[in-house]
């Protein structure tokens, strides 16, 4: 009589494991507000404090996000166009807290009763003016358009590059081991640990393939931040048929909100992602997202089908959560329970394993 184990035919033990950006990967230097200030004061801006700036920022991401959603890649919400057309003056976009601005269409040189609505912006907006038109509405109560104005190029490199992020301490690891994994065929495990986590590499170790990738709720410069940081990057992105991984990247694909026009929670990005690596030939048997939002990153991966895994770093130890909302798939199997993890690297705590996972996958069919 045939070993049941014996007969199972041979699959790759392919694993696709991607990662939320802000906040997972890397993180500001500093508070925002902190770095816009410190270029204001250099323009001579100083009649704030951090507390100001940081809120009105939030109030300006929130007017932009309403009047020009996904970062300016969808189009301009009807109430903003209405808004524009009716309305005449830059200050208007403080007079009532939470209401819809529309400030960002105006360009008022030193006399708001000369304001005039920019058409322009009511047509489709690229990142760097959607940034720009948010930087300008934040500083409008502290100085005029043309010296915020002038503060424009450095905070959009500032913010796309390593020199308003850094990468966590942890992601910084977790890449060096990922590499260290990659040399494993060249020189030994033992020689590889001393690049990296040894018991992530060992975890690591057991795949055949592993695809990497980021999916976020953000606009495509998330790409340009972890090159600038260290991280290779694949040319891979949202609508890419297949994986290209020439220069064997760290991270095969970047997909973004901006790029998909969809949001996590929704499933769009994880099935894209999946169906990449799906169509480069790499079947993945086990798919794990991390990240440090429940709703979006936890909820999002576990209704698509995937392992989630819950980043928080002030957390005592790793565990496993019992779930607040009932998921469509995997509501009530080892798969679709939530994993809590202190550190990216430690996501091979809880003993996911390829062997099990595809023997379960083998008997289900029966």
């Amino acid at each position: 009589m045939l070993n049941p184990i014996s007969s199972v035919p041979r699959v790759k033990k392919n694993l696709l494991l991607t990662f939320d950006a802000f906040g997972t990967l890397f993180t500001p230097r500093q508070p925002i507000a902190a770095q816009y200030g410190e270029v204001a004061r250099r323009k001579g801006i100083i009649n704030f404090t951090e507390k100001d700036l940081g809120r009105s920022f939030k109030q300006a991401f929130k007017n932009m996000s309403a009047a020009y959603p996904n970062y300016g890649r969808d189009k301009p919400s009807q109430k903003f166009v209405l808004a524009v057309k009716i309305m005449n003056s830059p200050s208007s976009f403080f007079s009532c807290e939470g209401n819809l601005s529309v400030s960002a269409v105006f360009r008022a040189e030193d006399s708001p009763g000369k304001a005039e609505p920019n058409t322009e912006l009511l047509q489709d907006m690229s990142v760097a003016t959607w940034w720009e038109e948010l930087i300008i509405i934040t500083f409008l109560p502290y100085s005029d358009h043309r010296t915020i104005e002038s503060m424009v190029p450095e905070l959009l490199h500032r913010f796309s590059s390593n020199e308003g992020y850094r990468l966590c301490s942890d992601a910084e690891l977790f890449f060096q081991t990922l590499r260290a994994s990659r040399e494993l065929e060249k020189v030994s495990i033992l020689d590889s640990a001393s690049k990296g986590d040894p018991d992530l590499l060992s975890w690591l170790s057991l795949w055949d393939n592993i695809v990497v990738g980021v999916i976020s709720n953000s606009d495509d410069r998330i790409a340009t931040v972890l090159e600038s940081s260290g991280v290779t990057v694949g040319a891979s992105r949202f609508h890419t048929k297949t994986i290209d991984r020439n220069g064997n990247p760290d991270i095969d694909f970047v997909f973004t909100s901006y790029n998909a026009r969809s949001e996590k929670p929704n499933p769009t990005m994880f099935q894209a992602a999946e169906d990449l690596s799906i169509a480069s030939g790499i079947h993945p048997g086990l798919k794990i997202h991390i990240g440090d939002d429940y709703d979006k990153d936890v909820i999002g991966a576990r209704d698509a089908g995937w392992v989630p895994m819950l980043l928080d770093r002030e957390a005592a130890e790793s565990v496993v959560l019992n779930p607040s909302t009932k998921s469509a798939r995997h509501s009530n199997t080892d798969l679709g329970k939530i994993r809590l993890i202190t550190s990216l690297v430690g996501l091979h705590s809880f003993s996911l394993e390829p062997q099990t996972v595809f023997y379960k996958k083998w008997r289900e069919r029966d």
